[in-house]
């Protein structure tokens, strides 16, 4: 049998990070199609015509459904974290310094500018951009990076942040349950993430934080004791499953009136959930057995590695950049069907990811060992 502490990084889990933050910001492209503020009490959510998106019949799922990205996300963590932190004594003061060496950093400099331009905005266009709510009280929620723990109004000033707010949480009941209750085995891991799923009705997004993270956490156990053979065989149960919630999701109707089952229909949100986590699954344990296997060579390390470093970046300075970019469209009234332009989408796209490759060698990194190296024993 394999034993996964012959692994000591998985670079192509770094890769499929990088997938999931491109598949953000191809989702988020909608947000050059705001003509107002939105997210809070005034104007509330928004609606944009996906269609008119560049490379829209190739992208059509991205932009459509991108937004459960952030889910997979918390699913890689959960992983990433089990095999960080089960086998490893690490107190509250490290685990913080760990936590926000990398975190924080950005997240404070990107507060801070796009503070600076959404009032530049305006001031110079007589009102925000994209995102309404942009107040002192919420200012102080994004300071501590209390943004989205329930005592918010709304999205506010570097609204994608949310789920790094909610995941701070997770992050320290992982510590809670695994380093300081010692609940370690893949028993006590994937209770909590089936009573996270259970308690979905009453908590909403927070439990599928808890959910999707605890069962990445469960993942790992599991593809940390079993054989190639067996990794194999539950990849293809894994899709099998997703197949098959995926034909349930989309025949729901039929369904209900074949078996006489009037509250399937009510189900279809675990039903969702359920696919969602089982097709993450799938991809996870494909690209752990990748590593497992040592199916890469250096090289093709060292490009996921790169890829994966621009992940937190490219996710924490989109929105900044593009309400730049939107200030800078309003200002000079410049149109807005530019951005229907195929080139457009790409010159954005591989700006951001030339201004996450800045951020991260220049700024993330560097900060990152200094707070290390300074606070560390």
């Amino acid at each position: 049998m394999e034993k996964s502490n012959q692994i000591r990084y998985y670079p192509a889990l770094d890769l499929l990070r990088f997938i999931g933050a491109a598949i953000i910001l191809i989702y988020h492209y909608h947000h050059f199609y705001f003509y107002k503020v939105y997210f809070g009490p005034t104007n509330g959510y928004p609606t944009w015509e996906n269609s008119r998106q560049p490379f829209y019949e190739f992208l059509t799922s991205f932009y459509h459904s991108g937004y459960w990205a952030v889910q997979f996300f918390w699913l890689l963590s959960g992983f990433v974290f089990a095999f960080v932190y089960l086998k490893r004594k690490v107190s509250a003061k490290e685990f913080f310094i760990l936590r926000f060496s990398r975190l924080y950093p950005l997240h404070f400099l990107s507060l801070i500018v796009i503070t600076a331009l959404q009032y530049s905005s305006l001031g110079l266009l007589g009102s925000f951009q994209l995102i309404e709510i942009n107040d002192l009280y919420h200012f102080i929620l994004n300071l501590f990076y209390a943004q989205y723990w329930g005592f918010q109004e709304g999205y506010s000033f570097n609204s994608v942040s949310w789920s790094i707010s909610l995941e701070e949480l997770v992050y320290w009941g992982f510590w809670i349950a695994a380093i300081k209750l010692k609940v370690k085995s893949f028993s006590g891991i994937a209770f909590i993430t089936i009573i996270a799923f259970l308690l979905n009705p009453l908590f909403s997004i927070y439990s599928d934080a808890f959910f999707f993270f605890f069962g990445g956490a469960t993942i790992y156990l599991i593809h940390s004791k079993i054989t190639t053979f067996q990794n194999i065989f539950i990849m293809i149960g894994c899709v099998f499953s997703t197949i098959l919630f995926l034909f349930i999701i989309n025949n729901i109707p039929e369904l209900t009136n074949l078996l006489s089952i009037e509250i399937l229909p009510k189900f279809q949100p675990f039903f969702i959930k359920i696919y969602y986590f089982l097709f993450f699954s799938s991809l996870v344990f494909l690209f752990a057995y990748i590593d497992k296997q040592n199916l890469l060579t250096v090289r093709q390390q060292n490009f996921c590695r790169k890829a994966g470093s621009l992940t937190y970046s490219t996710y924490m300075l989109h929105l900044p950049i593009q309400i730049l970019i939107l200030i800078v469209f309003d200002y000079f009234n410049i149109s807005r069907d530019l951005f229907d332009l195929n080139i457009v989408f790409l010159f954005y796209f591989i700006f951001m990811l030339y201004i996450g490759r800045i951020s991260f060698t220049h700024f993330e990194r560097p900060i990152q060992k200094y707070i290390r190296k300074r606070f560390e024993k």
